[in-house]
């Protein structure tokens, strides 16, 4: 993976979810509703404090450059895979500020967090239909289009399928 110069990478904790809803705030008013839908405080504690998934943060030069959210799906929160649960994940969001766009920032949190996902065999994302970088980000790391659906207020987006060949697997 390329490095990124003066960077610092790392899993967050409780004390950095107001700086993500922050981000996120940020990008929610500069991108369309369906375009971009951010987490909500009480989903980042559950990903967080409960280890339903987890966080990687990356700061740039002391800055909060960007982040990668993953979620393990439950009984409860199972919207987007027919798979079982327990052998599922989703990339809920990749999320980066605009003046470290097209630095390959966001390829390099993609891949640090399918390091984690490494024995994972059905990992999951949505994308908007009309969000073209985030779908060649996907698509770049193996993903494919496993459907199309309605989510988030009935808008219609593209759910993404890394499936990994477990038969090969030693």
């Amino acid at each position: 993976m390329k490095e990124i110069i003066n960077s610092h990478f790392f899993e967050a904790n409780t004390t950095h979810i107001k700086d993500i809803l922050e981000a996120m705030e940020r990008l929610r008013k500069e991108f369309p509703t369906h375009f971009f839908v951010p987490s909500t405080e009480e989903e980042l504690q559950h990903i967080i404090v409960n280890k339903h998934g987890f966080v990687l943060l990356i700061e740039i030069k002391g800055q909060l450059a960007g982040g990668v959210i993953v979620m393990y799906p439950n009984e409860n929160n199972h919207y987007l895979s027919n798979h079982d649960y327990a052998e599922c994940a989703i990339v809920d969001s990749i999320f980066l500020e605009p003046q470290f766009r097209g630095q390959s920032i966001a390829q390099y949190l993609m891949k640090a967090a399918l390091e984690r996902l490494d024995k994972i065999p059905y990992i999951y994302a949505s994308v908007a239909i009309d969000n073209i970088p985030s779908q060649k980000l996907f698509q770049r790391n193996g993903f494919k289009i496993y459907e199309q659906k309605k989510l988030y207020n009935n808008y219609d987006r593209y759910v993404f399928l890394l499936e990994k060949d477990n038969q090969h697997a030693l």
